[in-house]
């Protein structure tokens, strides 16, 4: 998909153009000899984002062909936290730093980097979000750690800081609700990867939500290994999984 990219172009531009492509060819499937009822949408990394985000928005639009399945490869899914333990563990790896990371979000964003440092000590957020229903979507006991406990800092006044809230952003900061009644959910993470974590805890809450959800987990997997299917024994199993995963559920 050919959407608008950052930094030229910020938020939503990319997720509007995905929403707009995928609206278009549910609407015309037929006219490329597609089954519309078994259509679904799948992404990598800053594509498994705008995946969630697009699947998201399409399950509250009435009148369309209904999304079969979502399939979400190593997703990048939010900016509330970069202290979960994978970007504690793994944040210093070149195939995906924090640093870079944190960079995406930010040219995302606004194209602005003056803050990258305050966002990587995780100082973007008042004391009163990190108490927030916000911040228990990114809850690192959900992945079996116990959170750090930090006294009150203060925090800069950040532009647009408040779409880092917007699930259409940051798909992980969807409401319980707005999980309930999405469609079947692939979801792939790897062991050496900054998002890891946040893949787990989308799979964990849309299994609450009552979500079917596939998840693989790949201990010696890294971002981005999937392309590396030809090379890295675990990457081609990933590649015939991930691929079994399609044929049986579209």
């Amino acid at each position: 998909m050919n959407y608008r990219r950052a930094p030229e172009h910020l938020f939503p531009a990319a997720f509007d153009d995905s929403v707009a492509a995928t609206k278009f060819f549910l609407q015309n499937a037929e006219k490329y000899n597609v089954d519309r009822t078994r259509i679904g949408i799948s992404g990598d990394s800053a594509g498994g984002n705008l995946a969630a985000a697009v699947t998201l928005a399409l399950a509250k639009e009435k009148g369309l062909p209904k999304l079969k399945t979502q399939a979400l490869i190593y997703p990048v899914l939010q900016a509330i936290n970069f202290t979960t333990p994978s970007y504690i563990n793994h944040g210093h790896l070149n195939s995906l730093s924090k640093d870079l990371m944190v960079s995406f979000w930010l040219w995302y964003l606004s194209n602005d980097l003056s803050f990258k440092k305050v966002f990587e000590a995780n100082n973007h957020t008042s004391v009163e979000l990190k108490k927030s229903k916000y911040a228990r979507y990114v809850d690192p006991e959900m992945v079996g750690v116990k959170p750090v406990k930090k006294g009150n800092l203060k925090f800069p006044k950040i532009p647009n800081i408040a779409t880092i809230l917007d699930p259409r952003f940051a798909p992980l900061m969807a409401d319980d609700a707005d999980l309930n009644g999405l469609p079947p959910t692939y979801v792939m993470t790897c062991e050496y990867d900054v998002l890891k974590d946040d893949g787990v805890m989308y799979a964990k809450r849309l299994g609450k939500a009552g979500v079917k959800v596939n998840h693989d987990h790949y201990q010696h997997g890294f971002h981005p290994f999937l392309i590396h299917f030809y090379v890295y024994e675990s990457a081609g199993t990933a590649m015939e999984n991930y691929l079994a995963y399609l044929k049986k559920n579209l």
